[in-house]
Formats: structure tokens, C-alpha cells, sequence
């Protein structure tokens, strides 16, 4: 990996997000010719320089190979979380607000948290681990509300397990680091209700 932009490229993507890199995909696939795709992510200083995070890099990068023979891409959809839907335009939001239903009360509990989207689902991080009060009360009811901006759904909570659920939470974990700089603690799945 180069530690500069190329001088040249016959085709320049603004915004790897979900649109952008759809967007970036379909033109590898369907063009001739270079194609360059910039996102703004935090600046972890130069790659050479060892300032990206490893989890990043693998998660985040698109890894394009546009062969003029073959037209062919190898492009990783589960890496770009490429797919489109409702939650696409709240993905980048930096909080959102969950309510629970506290365990001992019954009474409504709201929290602002930080959460990333993953197929359709948002996935939140205790950092206390089962000793977070929100976990405690998703553990005792599973029915909770998100909100962020306008959005507000119902939605199941399900706390993930480390044996059963490893590839999706490696890679939810993942997300977050990229995202804040931080995917340590124990992840929540919260499944919008249809």
C-alpha cells in the first residue's frame, strides 16, 4: 500500500460509504481504467508508518483488482458492509438512544450510546460487560426502543455470546474500533422489528 493518493486515476469516488462504494463497485466492474476510492476515516497517520489499525485496514479497505482482460473485481461486500436499506442514512450517526425496561422498576430506561450497522441490525458495546445496567435489563426483557434523529423503531436486544457468535462479533468489533476508536466491550445486537 502506497502511503500517497496516485497522481492519476480515470475514475475518483468521493465517500467509501455504502453509496460510494456501490457506486465504486458497479464502475470497476462495468469500466476500463483506474479507479480511485477516498474516504474520510480518522487519521491514524501513514500506513507505512504502522499508524492504522491492523482491524481497519482488513475491515475497511476496499480491496479492488480490475482486470481489463476479464472486467472481473474482487471486492468484499461483508468488509465494505456495502448493503443499502432504511438504516443507511442513520449509520453514520455518532450516538444513538436505546430504552430499555429497567428490571426491577418496569419503568422505561433511555441511554445515548454509540452503535454501528451491520446488516441491517445496529450493534451497541457494553463497556462494563454484563455489569452494565442496560444489559442487565435487556437480559430480563429483550423488548427495547432505538431512536436516532426522526428514526425511533421497536426492536429485540440480544446480547451476543463470544463462543457461539465469534465471526460477528470479531467483526462488528471491528466496526467500532474503525469508527471510534474503540470495539472493546461486550456487543449488543438490536434486531428492528418488522
Amino acid at each position: 500500500m502506497s502511503d500517497s493518493l496516485p497522481g492519476f486515476a480515470d475514475t475518483v469516488v468521493i465517500g467509501g460509504g455504502s453509496a460510494g462504494a456501490a457506486i465504486a463497485g458497479q464502475l470497476a466492474v462495468n469500466r476500463d481504467g483506474s479507479l480511485l476510492l477516498v474516504e474520510a476515516r480518522p487519521d491514524y497517520g501513514s500506513f507505512a508508518g504502522g499508524g492504522y489499525r491492523k482491524r481497519c485496514v482488513e475491515y475497511y479497505s476496499a480491496r479492488c483488482a480490475i482486470s481489463r482482460a476479464s472486467r472481473a473485481i474482487e471486492l468484499s461486500l461483508k468488509a465494505l458492509h456495502m448493503e443499502s436499506g432504511p438504516f443507511e442514512s442513520v449509520a453514520n450517526a455518532n450516538v444513538l438512544y436505546l430504552t430499555t425496561i429497567g428490571r426491577t422498576t418496569g419503568l422505561p430506561r433511555e441511554i445515548e450510546i454509540w452503535f454501528v450497522v451491520c446488516r441491517q441490525r445496529f450493534y451497541l458495546f457494553a463497556e462494563h460487560g454484563e455489569g452494565a445496567g442496560w444489559v442487565k435489563n435487556i437480559r430480563r426483557n429483550s423488548g427495547v426502543s432505538v431512536r436516532i434523529g426522526e428514526l425511533q423503531i421497536n426492536a429485540t436486544a440480544r446480547v451476543l455470546d463470544r463462543h457461539f457468535d465469534r465471526e460477528q462479533w470479531d467483526e462488528v468489533a471491528a466496526m467500532a474500533d474503525c469508527k471510534y476508536g474503540w470495539g472493546d466491550g461486550l456487543p449488543v445486537e438490536i434486531k428492528p422489528m418488522t
